[in-house]
């Protein structure tokens, strides 16, 4: 008996940090969201979005509580200048992944709360066009390439978006 409350323990415990959940098709792997440098304010979350579904979904917008504001966002080359604008929406293909990712398609983290350090994680959510939301946790990691877009230093606050 003893023995099989440990094990329901620690599956129930194995569920519960489980970092990605998935609901009607949709689910999210390979998450992390970027540590912010001593006196940033913003920071950048990157994940894959996986549609095992039959129609297209559209991720709509974004939720944390570890920032004041989540946009979604692209880079994009303007004559030789990568500009980031925000998007009001990404489509995620019926039976395809789109790979949310430094240089491109990301999710924008605006006005961070408190410094985003190594080792913790934060709460996200995406909400898709038809209303449904997926929650998913994201460990908090340092940048691994000088090549990858540092947000860390931007004043979005004076950014026009197209």
């Amino acid at each position: 008996m003893r023995y099989s409350f440990y094990l329901s323990a620690a599956a129930l415990g194995l569920t519960l940090s489980f970092p990605v959940l998935a609901t009607d098709g949709i689910s999210v792997e390979n998450g992390w969201t970027r540590a912010t440098p001593p006196g940033a304010v913003n920071s950048a979350t990157y994940v894959t979005v996986i549609n095992a579904g039959d129609e297209s979904r559209r991720i709509v917008a974004a939720y944390s509580n570890a920032v004041k504001e989540v946009q979604l966002h692209t880079v994009i080359d303007d004559n030789g200048l990568m500009k980031m604008r925000q998007v009001q929406e990404i489509e995620v293909p019926a039976g395809a992944a789109v790979e949310l990712k430094s240089g491109g398609l990301h999710i924008m983290m605006l006005g961070v709360i408190e410094p985003l350090r190594e080792g913790q994680s934060i709460d996200l959510e995406l909400e898709f066009a038809n209303g449904e939301r997926v929650e998913f946790v994201s460990p908090v990691r340092k940048m691994a390439a000088m090549k990858d877009m540092d947000h860390s230093e931007m004043d979005h606050s004076k950014m026009k978006h197209d």
